[in-house]
């Protein structure tokens, strides 16, 4: 993707992510972290465990949804508000090879920030054991910004 310049509007929305994220129990449970956040975009990563793998050994399908949602919901949220927050409202996957290695990536860029809706395109890679990646799929994730946080506690 080419770069963008975006507008930041939240200085700290480094540790509003970081926070959002750590309550998000189900990306506790499977062992995701974020790896990089910046203007615009954000990586996602898990470890394989089998129970995060499908038949075959691969990471699960499933799995790589929730991080394609998390990535491209973290690349919206560098972009809003500090008094708002995001709900997804599509993604689509298109599995583009088994995802088969030792750490799934998720790279979340957004493609177009809007007042309402935001749309963020999501590279999927594993990376093998000699540290080499292979994208495995790709995912369009689109965003809903919200008037009011319903994010925080």
């Amino acid at each position: 993707m080419s770069a963008q310049t975006f507008r930041v509007r939240d200085p700290n929305y480094l540790e509003r992510i970081k926070a959002v994220f750590a309550r998000q129990g189900f990306l506790h449970y499977i062992g995701a972290w974020i790896e990089e956040v910046a203007p615009g975009r954000c990586v996602i990563a898990a470890k394989l465990r089998d129970e995060l793998s499908q038949q075959n050994g691969f990471f699960h399908g499933g799995l790589m949804g929730t991080i394609a949602d998390a990535a491209g919901a973290s690349a919206t949220s560098t972009l809003i508000e500090a008094d708002q927050s995001l709900l997804t409202v599509e993604y689509k996957i298109n599995f583009l090879a088994p995802a088969k290695g030792h750490l799934l990536k998720a790279i979340g860029e957004v493609v177009r920030a809007g007042r309402t809706l935001t749309v963020c395109q999501v590279t999927l890679l594993t990376v093998d054991d000699a540290g080499k990646e292979h994208q495995c799929g790709l995912a369009t994730v689109t965003m809903m910004t919200l008037t009011s946080r319903g994010d925080h506690k």
